[in-house]
């Protein structure tokens, strides 16, 4: 699986279908069921595409690389250009601000006795990738211990 989202059903009712959780990012699936990025999390495993280790005495971390550039609109250039012949309200337009949010999450899992580490990246595109990854990283990082 990718990192990627999933579209959530609903049903006739407004709510997700069992067994899917309508989070920011990514979806996740049954109870115990972890994806971050292309890692998944199961039944007491760490399983990646380049091999798997268990999930006890795992250590994750987690490095946030995204940028939030705020920038003015062409919209607001444009009108403001439109309406020069009224100087001071076309000079308004070119207060118009709009955030822009790019970058990634760097996810690694590492276990020591196992000698094993993998680095997943997950693509920023809003401002709720963050937070979602953050949760979930604590979320395993809480089922690491656990287990």
């Amino acid at each position: 699986m990718t990192g990627c989202p999933r579209l959530v059903g609903m049903t006739t009712q407004g709510q997700p279908y069992p067994g899917q959780y309508p989070g920011p990012y990514p979806a996740s699936g049954p109870v115990g069921f972890v994806q971050i990025g292309d890692i998944q999390v199961r039944d007491g495993t760490v399983l990646t595409p380049a091999g798997s280790c268990p999930l006890r005495g795992s250590r994750w971390m987690m490095m946030d690389h995204s940028v939030i550039e705020q920038r003015t609109p062409v919209w607001a250039i444009v009108l403001a250009v439109v309406l020069v012949w009224f100087f001071l309200l076309s000079l308004l337009f070119l207060l118009a601000k709009e955030d822009r949010v790019s970058g990634f999450v760097e996810v690694m899992v590492s276990h020591d006795e196992n000698r094993f580490s993998y680095r997943t990246v997950v693509p920023v595109f809003n401002r709720m990738v963050v937070p979602g990854v953050h949760s979930q990283v604590r979320q395993v990082e809480m089922m690491a211990n656990q287990a």
